[in-house]
């Protein structure tokens, strides 16, 4: 009996010696997640739904000031096309970190050619062929580098309450709506055999898990594949890329399914 509770106190408590080292590590990243914010500006922010999120440009300003650092970054394309014609995206992949001390994190960053700024002009749509490669590849770099920065130095999540104590209030930062709405049954639509025949493979389909899973929270690849129907139209495969690759910040599982829902 005086085993097992010795035991059952071993593995209940922490070792004495150990709290220290659990306080050195809170002061140290509390400090850092100031140096962080004092280094950012209310514009640096954006209020996605009522949430605070850091824009690229307020992560990169963070990553000089606290001589962070990228490494082993690659680039791939990833070729679609619908009734607008081809289109593509560029999926950025990389380790975000601090080289003194070891610190990396694995990061994702996506860009689509039809972004607004790239694809538009003055009304006009612009061909595939007059969208410059290198722009799209360093919003992707760009929104990578990001996600890395925030995620090292715990800058997601944040309520505005915190940030209100660095100036940063939610008042002066970027608006982005996000619009909520409940799914809603349509009536079923026959396809043409043409349009039959136009579904995601199971590589596209993959490939849209791998990205919504950074940014729906708490998933996973496989529990994006499981919300997906089994034959998914290209169509909505490509709205659906959009959405992903269009959000500035993370969304609740629950709002993945409805808008899954809402376009398929």
């Amino acid at each position: 009996m005086e085993n097992e509770k010795a035991l059952i106190s071993q593995e209940g408590e922490l070792p004495a010696e150990v709290l220290p080292k659990f306080e050195q590590h809170s002061m140290v990243t509390q400090r850092v997640m100031e140096i962080a914010l004092a280094n950012t500006s209310p514009s640096d922010w954006v209020s996605f739904g009522g949430k605070a999120w850091l824009t690229a440009p307020g992560a990169e300003r963070v990553g000089r000031a606290l001589g962070l650092s990228v490494k082993d970054w690659k680039w791939e394309k990833v070729d679609l096309k619908d009734e607008e014609g081809p289109h593509y995206y560029i999926i950025c992949t990389g380790k975000v970190g601090h080289e003194p001390t070891g610190l990396w994190v694995d990061a994702i960053g996506i860009a689509w050619s039809r972004k607004p700024f790239w694809y538009m002009d003055k009304g006009r749509k612009r061909h595939i062929g007059e969208i410059n490669l290198g722009n799209i590849i360093k919003d992707a770099y760009s929104d990578m580098e990001r996600n890395g920065i925030t995620r090292l130095l715990g800058l997601r999540g944040l309520s505005w309450e915190v940030l209100n104590k660095y100036g940063i209030t939610e008042a002066k930062a970027q608006k982005v709506e996000l619009k909520k709405q409940k799914a809603q049954k349509k009536p079923a639509v026959k396809n043409t055999a043409a349009e039959a025949s136009e579904y995601a493979s199971e590589e596209q389909k993959a490939m849209l898990a791998r990205m919504a899973s950074r940014k729906v929270i708490h998933s996973t690849e496989q529990s994006i594949l499981e919300t997906l129907p089994e034959e998914l139209p290209l169509s909505p495969l490509n709205k659906l890329l959009k959405y992903i690759a269009e959000l500035p910040g993370e969304i609740e599982q629950e709002q993945w399914e409805e808008k899954v829902n809402e376009l398929t």
